[in-house]
């Protein structure tokens, strides 16, 4: 489904469009769709015609009220595969860097618990287990 590009498309014709070759080759999109269609109102609303600008980038993921960077890194991130799409029709066209606003994706570290707070876990579970039940009893066993 190649389609050409001239100097009159809007932002949100070409993300229309990019969004209906991604989504016949299998991709749902729908959040990403969203995001990605708030991002070509926001250009359109600029004026904005040809190439995506890193600035225009950086400007749109600021422009959400939250003051944290993991939304901005996440408003990248949906920007990125249509910057490469873009960049076919537009050869001036800049990817985003991935990590234009920081991490997109946070990992949080886990919580190796003690014996202690274990034994205190498995005797509050025994408590919450249905009265009458065999459980509780293999429970209490298990903890003795």
């Amino acid at each position: 489904m190649k389609r050409s590009v001239n100097s009159a498309d809007t932002m949100v014709s070409l993300a229309q469009a990019y969004l209906a070759e991604r989504r016949c080759l299998g991709f749902d999109l729908k959040i990403s769709g969203h995001v990605l269609m708030n991002f070509a109102r926001f250009a359109d609303a600029l004026g904005q015609r040809g190439p995506i600008t890193e600035d225009l980038t950086l400007t749109w993921a600021h422009s959400t009220p939250s003051e944290r960077a993991i939304t901005w890194a996440r408003r990248i991130e949906v920007i990125r595969p249509f910057a490469k799409y873009l960049k076919q029709f537009y050869p001036d066209t800049v990817v985003p860097r991935r990590d234009l606003c920081g991490r997109a994706h946070r990992r949080l570290a886990p919580h190796i618990y003690t014996e202690q707070e274990l034994g205190e876990l498995l005797t509050a579970s025994v408590a919450m287990l249905p009265v009458g039940s065999i459980r509780r009893l293999h429970m209490k066993r298990c903890l003795d």
